[in-house]
């Protein structure tokens, strides 16, 4: 007689397909970070599109992140070619506005804390910077602020 235990930051759906949760995304950032604490990736500029692929590996920490997520090198590459909505010039969509089917394994708030961590990676600031400041409520304003800027705080 044997038992299976499932991880407790694993869920599935109807159809079997492994949902991926805010605690599971949290862990693998944390290991990332770890790694490379004051790694910073390049400014975009307004008029750039995010580059998820380069020469074969990830280039930045969305795109290590989703890879390490289970994602593979090539749902990063057609990220990298997929034009987002209303744009038919220059390839590259952020993750938030992506309607690739394989990031619907993404619970919604998992989604939010990645494109946040997008958002801010673009900035050019520091991967543990980043993370850290993507799991602090915010003292100076009004509790209700970081409920609606930060969603993955009050997942389940």
């Amino acid at each position: 007689m044997s038992i299976t235990v499932a991880a407790p930051n694993i869920r599935t759906n109807p159809r079997n397909v492994v949902i991926i949760t805010v605690a599971r995304v949290r862990e693998i950032l944390t290991e990332i970070v770890e790694e490379h604490p004051l790694r910073r990736d390049a400014r975009l500029k307004p008029d750039e599109r995010p580059r998820y692929v380069e020469w074969g590996h990830p280039n930045n920490l969305t795109a290590m992140l989703l890879l390490r997520l289970g994602f593979g090198l090539g749902v990063l590459t057609a990220l990298d070619a997929e034009h987002p909505v209303g744009d038919l010039f220059v390839p590259g969509v952020l993750v938030a506005e992506s309607r690739h089917p394989a990031l619907n394994r993404l619970e919604p708030a998992a989604r939010d804390l990645i494109a946040y961590l997008q958002t801010q990676q673009h900035r050019g600031r520091a991967w543990g910077a980043i993370a850290r400041d993507a799991f602090n409520l915010n003292r100076f304003w009004f509790p209700g602020r970081d409920r609606r800027t930060k969603p993955w705080m009050c997942a389940p």
